[in-house]
């Protein structure tokens, strides 16, 4: 398999863990999860740390907090910095 065609396979399989069988097993990079904000795993904490490992990302928001926002801030302009394409 070429390697989009790899990605996009773990991609599905993903999809197939998080909406129809639990108990399949995929590599733990694609493994799906509810994040929530009343757990130390929450959106923010999360985002940012896969925010440290990427190569390219695009973000979309509906809304966000102010907090949130100076903290994301921070971070992109570190990626930036870093070369990471940023896009929104």
């Amino acid at each position: 398999m070429k390697h989009m065609e790899q990605l996009i396979h773990k991609i599905e399989q993903s999809f197939y863990k998080g909406f129809i069988d639990q108990d399949r097993a995929v590599p733990t990079q694609f493994k799906p999860k509810l994040l929530t904000n009343k757990t130390h795993e929450n959106v923010l904490s999360t985002l940012l740390q896969e925010l440290k490992t990427c190569k390219t990302f695009t973000f979309s928001v509906a809304f966000i907090t102010e907090g949130g926002l100076a903290t994301l801030k921070t971070m992109l302009y570190d990626l930036k910095l870093k070369g990471i394409k940023v896009e929104f």
